[in-house]
């Protein structure tokens, strides 16, 4: 049995993602982390949060499973190497514990915290006589994202390196009309054909957004995955 402290809340108003990690426990009489790790990202809103510290359990001397622990990092830009779980599992990295009962988790970042706007995650277990598994096989959130959107020659660009983005994603004006995206010439940002009408309103990009209007742009892959929200502002 174990006990545990609740959490510490904070107030903070950002863009947040909440991303839920589900996973199932390792097999009864086995020092391993736990399986099948799953996790959903999306982005939180409204932007005022309650931010999840750590919880503090407090096992017993015995050799059942005590809790879980797990580990989170922002996700390495493109042509980083990809992290592992030695990477993760570290006390620095911790972000919560749970009780043996407890195999899911509502996590709650600030996703200026990383420069691809993505994390990765790893679970452990814990047992009550001090033994500790590794970490299971590092899990990202792995969202497209918006970057560097902008709007030239009747049209937008995003760049593609640290994206995320799918071949077939669509970008999103304003939560309704859909564009599907394509690599321009030099094959290092994505766009919309200049041609290419809206799902919706049947216009154009440069009929569609206004000069000096702005709007919000999202990313949708093929798998579902969403962006964050992000704006932009048409200059010219």
């Amino acid at each position: 049995s174990v006990v545990v402290t609740q959490p510490v809340t904070l107030v903070t108003r950002l863009a947040t993602l909440q991303v839920i990690i589900n996973f199932d426990p390792p097999a009864t009489g086995q020092i391993s982390p736990p399986q099948n790790v799953k996790v959903i990202a999306t982005e939180l809103k409204p932007p005022a949060i309650a931010q999840n510290l750590a919880k503090k359990i407090h096992p017993l001397a015995d050799s059942d499973i005590a809790g879980f622990k797990i580990y989170r990092l922002p996700q390495p830009e493109q042509g980083q190497p990809p992290l592992t779980e030695r990477d993760l599992v570290k006390d620095e990295n911790l972000i919560t514990t749970l009780a043996a009962n407890e195999t899911s988790f509502v996590d709650r970042v600030i996703t200026g915290k990383t420069p691809t706007g993505n994390f990765v995650y790893s679970v452990s277990t814990f047992f009550g006589n001090g033994q500790n598994s590794g970490g299971s096989q590092p899990m990202g959130t792995n969202l497209p994202v918006v970057n560097n959107p902008v709007f030239t020659q009747g049209t937008i660009f995003v760049d593609s390196q640290s994206s995320f983005i799918q071949l077939g994603a669509v970008i999103i004006v304003n939560g309704m009309d859909e564009y599907p995206l394509m690599f321009d010439t030099t094959g290092t940002r994505f766009t919309v054909s200049k041609k290419k009408k809206g799902s919706l309103n049947n216009k154009t990009l440069k009929k569609l957004i206004t000069k000096g209007a702005t709007v919000e742009l999202m990313i949708k892959n093929p798998n579902t995955k969403l962006s964050i929200a992000r704006s932009l502002t048409r200059t010219k």
